[in-house]
């Protein structure tokens, strides 16, 4: 690994034990080359959500989360980086159709 890897897995490393330790959040250990790992993992995310909310909105975040997830990505014009563009209201007011990055506010 080189000298910025090891760098990265450190600052990573007081990450991990501030969220641990001193938040509280659960650690579920280094998913980087596990087989199906995703961002969001809805098991986990439904388990949490049985405690506040009823199925039927559960069920409907998380498709809505599964389109959104689903929707076309975009390189950006001014860097390398990725995003993902929301999908508009109406036709009229589409980011996608206007060559905007993201819908218009109001």
């Amino acid at each position: 690994m080189s000298k910025v890897g090891q760098t990265e897995r450190l600052t990573q490393n007081r990450i991990i034990r501030l969220f641990h330790e001193k938040l509280g959040y659960r650690y579920l250990g280094n998913w980087e080359k596990r087989a199906g790992n995703r961002n969001i993992e809805e098991d986990i995310l439904r388990d949490y959500l049985k405690k506040h909310y009823a199925d039927n909105l559960i069920n409907k975040a998380l498709h809505q989360l599964n389109q959104y997830r689903q929707r076309p990505v975009a390189k950006s014009r001014t860097t390398s980086t990725r995003k993902y563009i929301p999908c508009c209201a109406t036709a009229s007011t589409c980011c996608r159709r206007s060559g905007r990055t993201k819908p218009p506010s109001g």
